[in-house]
């Protein structure tokens, strides 16, 4: 049931109830009309006897409107029964009670009803024991079939799901609508490209939570807008006094003092833009483009290469992003630098699969305790116990890469893998309408040539894009 929705709980719930109460109107209707319909057949029946009765006993009984005189009958002195008949206790003191107003004594009396079916109407076959120890037995038709009486039950509570059902299932679709946009719209980031406030309708419980939703939405609005006018202000105003400090600080005569102090002063400054770059990345992205992730990666990868770094990198496909470029190239920065931080390697690779771009990056390294994991995406969270930021970094490196993955509503892992290292993975969704660019990109690799914007100097655009790239 905990997977299930509360849609599809109520549902079955309501469907559940109903069948029960149906399914027991139904036997209980049935029941009742199979009563009905024997009571009306051993009627005739029983007065049939009582005239085989009287004949047989030369008392001939009292004549009624609508019943035969003289009818065929059985004497036997055997017990009657069959094999195949099933013996009605309910309707024998009835035919006892219909001989007594006929003014006949009989020592016993029995009924049975045989080839009834819920198609065809059975037989009745009533017997009566007289004093001599004969048998008196008649037949006569039995009571109606209940196959007309059962489709006609089946078809009534169909119409009874179709009147209660089906209602109350719009009504509770309507209101699961709602909480599944307020699901979703949580899960968005707040003040992304095109976000509004969520449509106020449905029952009232779920217009004042949305309404409730909406105003929470705005409310984180304001603060983010504010932290970020705060931190761009501070950004700002921190970095005169530490371009004048590293100036001082170039003038410093002792080598081994310049060095020191241009080192503290560039270490502030790279954790000054960390903690920058963790407020805009962890930003909604208010005009997404699309990335191409193979073409930041080679650049990544290169520049890597150039500084004489150990790092690889295999590209299964050429998958297409939406979203903020440079964010996407701080993430895979962060990520590659840690690992040739703590393993001096970094393995990178580009896929595709299931619709969704994968970034994989490997390195050599002791990888993370599976109990230090939350403190590693902390932000300022450092594995590394020193206070140097040369050894363990300012602890926002995979702080970003979370802010980054989420604002582009990806998903991230950690990974400790058997033969040693730490790979991490990142999932990205694909960008919509994106196989021109992809198979455009795709050609361009195969063929080794450069691409640019356009053909013969016009772009082209593919659909839910802007200028996308073609072979020259």
């Amino acid at each position: 049931m905990k997977r299930l929705t509360l849609f599809a709980q109520m549902a079955l719930l309501l469907a559940l109830c109903l069948a029960v109460a149906v399914a027991n109107n139904f036997v209980t209707l049935l029941e009742t009309r199979r009563t009905q319909g024997l009571e009306v057949a051993i009627a005739p029946a029983a007065q049939k006897l009582a005239d085989a009765v009287a004949e047989q006993t030369r008392q001939p009984a009292p004549p009624q409107s609508g019943t035969p005189r003289h009818t065929p009958s059985e004497v036997t002195t055997r017990t009657p029964a069959s094999p195949r008949a099933t013996r009605l206790h309910s309707a024998e003191p009835k035919v006892g009670q219909i001989l007594h107003q006929n003014r006949l004594n009989p020592k016993e009396v029995r009924a049975f009803n045989t080839g009834e079916t819920w198609r065809a109407e059975g037989l009745l076959h009533l017997a009566a024991k007289l004093d001599d120890g004969r048998w008196i037995s008649v037949r006569a038709p039995g009571p109606p079939a209940l196959g007309p009486m059962i489709g006609w039950l089946l078809l009534q509570m169909l119409l009874l799901f179709a009147v209660i059902v089906v209602p109350a299932l719009l009504l509770l679709r309507r209101s699961s609508r709602a909480l599944a946009r307020l699901t979703d719209a949580a899960h968005r980031p707040v003040g992304g490209a095109g976000q509004s406030p969520l449509p106020v309708d449905g029952p009232r419980d779920i217009r004042q939570l949305t309404e409730s939703f909406n105003a929470m939405q705005e409310r984180i609005g304001a603060m983010i807008e504010e932290r970020n006018i705060m931190l761009g202000a501070v950004g700002h105003d921190l970095r005169t006094p530490l371009t004048a400090l590293r100036l001082e600080a170039e003038a410093v005569d002792d080598g081994s003092t310049r060095d020191t102090l241009i080192a503290h002063v560039d270490g502030i400054a790279a954790q000054l833009d960390e903690i920058i770059g963790l407020a805009r990345y962890g930003q909604p992205i208010a005009n997404p483009k699309p990335v191409d992730l193979a073409a930041i990666a080679e650049r990544l990868i290169g520049a890597h290469r150039a500084a004489g770094m150990d790092v690889s990198l295999q590209v299964d496909d050429r998958p297409i992003c939406l979203g903020d470029a440079a964010a996407i190239g701080g993430m895979l920065q962060n990520l590659v630098e840690n690992a040739l931080r703590y393993g001096d390697r970094a393995d990178l690779r580009l896929a595709q699969d299931k619709g969704a771009a994968v970034l994989l990056v490997r390195d050599q390294g002791p990888g993370i305790p599976a109990e230090s994991v939350a403190d590693a995406v902390r932000p300022f969270g450092r594995l590394e116990p020193s206070r140097n930021p040369g050894m363990g970094g300012h602890g926002l490196g995979l702080a970003i890469v979370d802010q980054v993955v989420r604002s582009h509503s990806g998903e991230w892992s950690l990974t400790n893998m058997p033969e040693g290292g730490l790979e991490i993975r990142v999932v990205l969704p694909l960008a919509p309408a994106c196989a021109t660019f992809r198979a455009a990109a795709s050609q361009c690799a195969a063929a080794g040539r450069p691409r640019v914007l356009g053909h013969e100097g016009t772009p082209r655009r593919a659909p839910g894009f802007g200028e996308i790239s073609t072979c020259r």
